[in-house]
């Protein structure tokens, strides 16, 4: 299947969803609306990992967004 392929291919982690992570999430000011695009900055800030998105939105929190 294309999708398990392209992430082994590519060496990516599944992130599983973890109490840290929506400990983050509650905290955050809805400068977005989307409940996933927050739960992944909240991923983002626990892990210290960059983001990637198009979406200029997330820039109003505190992670380093990648993909203009």
């Amino acid at each position: 299947m294309f999708i398990p392929r392209e992430i082994r291919i590519n060496d990516f982690e599944i992130l599983p969803i973890e109490p840290k992570h929506t400990a983050i999430l509650t905290t955050l000011p809805l400068h977005h609306k989307d409940p996933f695009d927050r739960l992944i900055v909240a991923q983002a800030m626990s892990e210290g990992l960059p983001l990637i998105s198009a979406d200029a939105q997330l820039d109003a929190y505190p992670v380093r967004r990648i993909w203009s």
